[in-house]
């Protein structure tokens, strides 16, 4: 009968971006380093020969890098270049395939280059979150792309040594005036469906108005007050202490009957709740940061604003039966393109990855591209009118 979408994100927020040493930061753009500037890929790329000449080892030996990964971080640089979805709007009823566009083009330009000179880690493809963090710990990188959870124990180390010394979030883009590049809207990937079976739906309704009351809310992911956060003064003040005792984060959950992945759970500050939200309950719950809480996640909400966000929703339910002809298509093109694209960015010279990758498309669009995209540009327009209309 209805569905609500999951309203996952503040305006302000963003889980998987760009990540850089703080401290660095601070020496190569001290007037950007804490603001919402833009840093450019070529700033980033003269950042790291800069300090790569200057530091051309780590204090324990190793070589210097610049930057590392997991398999799960790389797709994230399309963010970078505003081509983070699948597909994009040509006309009022046409689309184009991300991997076809010029920002994919300049993108792999851009990382061969990397690759080539050394200032991407080989093992990106490769490494586990656990290698990754050892490259990130024993200093041989300084930059990754990733959620923030992923890297919180490094910090926690790194913070130690000095205040200014974490991986923060940096509004990082192909070039000045970049449009909006996260694949981030407040619209989520899933939503609650209220089924014709239901047997009241007034009063289903007003049990998820109950949850979605901001204290009520708050309350489902972090628990009452008393045991990890207490009300002091009308405002959440953390409990450092017992959050530093219990490490495990679904321990937490569960002294507390409390859940993250509430279906109407706001991860970023309520406006409706002002100044009590003082910090937001993703932080309270995943507090993993020593005796910070907000050092990294201050670069949450500083670094973006509204003009940042894409809208994932546009492609939620808009799939092709996978067994029809497209769906076998679509499976087809994507597997080309996941073979070619380590050997693009691996390529010994852009002349070369060029080459492979314009093989790769016109493999793809021999196996039927264009008929793929023909299916798939009615759903997409409608879903997009849908999300549209709500706002």
């Amino acid at each position: 009968i209805y569905t609500i979408p999951t309203w996952y994100l503040g305006v302000f927020m963003a889980s998987s971006a760009t990540i850089i040493r703080h401290d660095i930061m601070q020496e190569y753009f001290p007037d950007r380093a804490d603001v919402k500037s833009i840093i450019t890929m070529d700033e980033i790329y003269d950042m790291l020969v800069d300090y790569k000449a200057k530091n051309p080892k780590t204090a324990s030996g190793q070589d210097f890098i610049g930057w590392t990964m997991t398999e799960y971080g790389y797709p994230l640089f399309r963010q970078i270049w505003g081509n983070y979805d699948e597909l994009y709007p040509t006309g009022e009823d046409t689309v184009e395939y991300f991997a076809t566009r010029q920002q994919e083009q300049d993108m792999l330009v851009y990382l061969n280059k990397l690759y080539r000179e050394g200032f991407m880690d080989p093992d990106m493809f490769l490494n586990t979150q656990d290698e990754r963090n050892a490259k990130l710990s024993n200093e041989s990188c300084i930059i990754t792309m990733d959620h923030q959870a992923g890297y919180s124990a490094v910090n926690s180390m790194m913070h130690e040594e000095d205040e200014n010394k974490y991986l923060a979030y940096y509004r990082v883009v192909s070039d000045a005036g970049q449009d909006g590049y996260r694949a981030h809207s407040p619209f989520g990937g899933n939503g609650t469906v209220i089924m014709t079976a239901c047997k009241d739906v007034e009063r289903a309704l007003e049990f998820i108005d109950f949850c979605c009351e901001p204290k009520n809310n708050f309350m489902l992911c972090a628990g009452q007050p008393g045991t990890w956060y207490d009300e002091v003064d009308g405002k959440v003040v953390p409990n450092i202490e017992a959050l530093q005792a219990e490490g495990d984060l679904w321990a937490r959950f569960r002294k507390v009957g409390a859940y993250k992945y509430v279906g109407w759970l706001r991860e970023g500050p309520d406006p409706r709740l002002g100044d009590y939200w003082t910090y937001n309950a993703s932080s309270l719950i995943h507090f993993s940061w020593a005796a910070e809480l907000d050092y990294s996640q201050n670069h949450r909400i500083i670094n973006w604003d509204e003009e940042d966000l894409t809208n994932p929703g546009y492609f939620i339910g808009i799939a092709v039966d996978a067994s029809s002809d497209e769906g076998i298509i679509k499976q087809k093109i994507d597997d080309i393109y996941n073979r070619a694209f380590p050997d693009i960015l691996r390529a010994e010279s852009e002349t070369k990855a060029m080459e492979i990758y314009n093989k790769a498309i016109d493999e793809m669009t021999a196996a039927g591209l264009d008929k793929y995209l023909e299916a798939i540009a009615p759903r997409f327009f409608a879903r997009k009118a849908a999300i549209d209309a709500v706002g």
